[in-house]
Formats: structure tokens, sequence, C-alpha cells
């Protein structure tokens, strides 16, 4: 993964744009951990059928004619992005 991250900054140099993690991400996500809330990138080490509780921007959101009610939604953080599927009901109230 690290040469990953030191590939990202010679491929968009042209463009003259930056890619690091400014102050307030880093406050924001330490925020987030103090209440309980679990990055993308460390869901996979989390056991199956943990409860957890995810933060991020909805990047988009389904609700198919085909799902009989089941809501599909996309969230992403700074961390990366996380599928989350709504049982019917479970957005009741929320204006979702």
């Amino acid at each position: 993964m690290a040469g990953v991250s030191r590939a990202i900054p010679r491929r968009i140099h042209g463009v003259r744009l930056a890619i690091t993690a400014t102050a307030r991400s880093d406050r924001r996500i330490a925020v987030l951990e103090a209440i309980g809330v679990v990055p993308a990138d460390r869901l996979l080490s989390v056991p199956t059928s943990t409860r957890v509780l995810v933060a991020g921007a909805v990047t988009h959101r389904q609700r198919p004619a085909t799902a009989q009610g089941v809501t599909f939604i996309n969230l992403e953080d700074e961390t990366g992005m996380v599928n989350i599927l709504c049982s019917p009901g479970c957005l009741q109230g929320t204006g979702g």
C-alpha cells in the first residue's frame, strides 16, 4: 500500500493537486473514533455480525422496486466507502 500512496502525488503533479490529510480531517476522525465510529478501512477487522457505528457522506441511495423495500446506501469517509443495506422500515421517520 505504501507504494500506491507514493505513486499518487507523482501522477497528479501535473495538475498541481495535493492529496494529504488535513488537520481538520485528522481532528474529525479522532472525534468520530472517540464516540465509537469505525472507519471504513477498519471494518474488515471487525468480527462478523458485530454491530458497528459508521459515519460519512452519503454518495448515493437506491431503493429499487425489485428489492422488496430494502434501501441500499453508499457512505464514504476519509478512508473508503461502505455499502449499507437498510431493511424495510429502518429509515422510517428519518425522511430517508
